[in-house]
């Protein structure tokens, strides 16, 4: 097998090849034909190609997304018999997994090892990246199983990768494993992890793990996420543990976490599924106050406790002050603000909305 050579190039003299070399790549048309594909490599490519060089030129590639044909120079380069490095094979392992092609991320990832490539930290966290965007979740903990065997040390990276790819499997018990182990190691959890754990949680209707998870983020006094949050009280709403949420979302304007109307809407709604109007509207008057860009579905959410609960008074407020804000109103809107009208006997408040929605 023939060594990539190491001669010194000088850098304006490297640059200008580099640039030269990506123009005539990128101007091949897809679908990319190899015969075609190869003819160019052997115009463009040194027949002893600075390793250097071929690192900026894979890079390169990566960054225009030119997944075929950083597939093709591959083959390319193994045709030739030309010795890629641990580099080479990271850039085009980074370039499946932007490129969403997490088979293909793999696929070199199991060649590095094949070729006696040290598989480090990087590389591990690469493929498992690709594989959490995939939502390939039982590829991941493979791939975080295999990196403790070879004795890897995982990263923030590592944990995150692989928690957010069981979360996105609704794999809340691993997830809640990784995020375990990732407690008894030195590596220290951070807000990415603790939001996908909850998330998943919230996912497989576990609204006391997400708790669980919510009050160690508080307990360590660690960097709050209003994601994780907002998982937490969707976890809650559909636990049916209208309490916790309220809780939840109090604490968030205690500390100053960022409120924003996805988890203002679930805690709205979380109360008013229990019929806990006041609840509902207690929150609803936070957002006021602090001035937080409410949505047609606050609206709903907010009006809809009101009407569960009969209190047609205080959905018209609700509705009358939505409307000075100017929120667009949804048709479930002003049918919940009709039923309550309806259910306080107020039919002339009722047959007004009504008038009003259909114009």
């Amino acid at each position: 097998m023939c060594r990539l050579s190491t001669e010194d190039v000088r850098p304006a003299a490297k640059d200008g090849k580099v640039k030269a070399v990506l123009q005539t790549l990128l101007s091949l048309k897809a679908p990319v034909d190899e015969s075609e594909a190869f003819s160019a490599f052997d115009r463009a490519l040194s027949k002893n190609p600075d390793p250097h060089m071929t690192t900026r030129i894979l890079r390169g590639l990566a960054k225009k997304r030119a997944l075929g044909v950083i597939i093709l120079a591959m083959s390319w380069y193994a045709k030739n018999k030309y010795e890629l490095n641990h580099y080479h094979y990271i850039a085009v392992v980074s370039a499946c997994t932007n490129a969403g092609a997490w088979t293909k991320a793999f696929d070199f990832f199991t060649a590095m090892g094949e070729q006696n490539i040290e598989l480090d930290t990087i590389a591990f966290n690469t493929t498992t990246s690709a594989s959490a965007k995939a939502g390939n979740w039982g590829k991941a903990l493979q791939l975080f199983t295999e990196s403790a065997q070879r004795k890897v040390e995982p990263n923030e990276i590592s944990f995150n990768a692989t928690i957010s790819a069981c979360e996105k499997g609704g794999e809340w018990e691993n997830a809640l494993n990784i995020l375990s182990f990732q407690a008894q190691s030195k590596v220290a959890s951070d807000a990415i992890a603790f939001c996908a754990a909850t998330s998943a949680c919230e996912k497989g209707s576990e609204w006391e793990k997400s708790l669980w998870i919510f009050y160690v983020v508080a307990q360590h006094k660690l960097e709050s996420d209003p994601f994780s949050f907002s998982a937490a009280i969707s976890a809650c709403k559909k636990g049916g543990g209208w309490q916790k949420a309220l809780h939840v979302f109090r604490e968030m304007a205690k500390i100053q976490v960022q409120l924003d109307t996805i988890t203002s809407n679930a805690a709205i709604s979380a109360c008013g599924t229990e019929g806990r109007w006041h609840r509902a509207l207690e929150v609803f008057n936070i957002l006021s106050q602090i001035k937080v860009q409410l949505d047609t579905m606050t609206s709903s959410a907010a009006i809809s406790a009101c009407e569960k609960s009969g209190e047609w008074e205080k959905a018209l407020h609700v509705f009358r002050d939505l409307a000075q804000s100017e929120v667009e109103f949804t048709t479930i809107a002003y049918n919940a603000a009709i039923s309550a009208c309806e259910k306080g006997s107020e039919w002339e408040k009722a047959l007004q909305l009504s008038s009003v929605m259909e114009q």
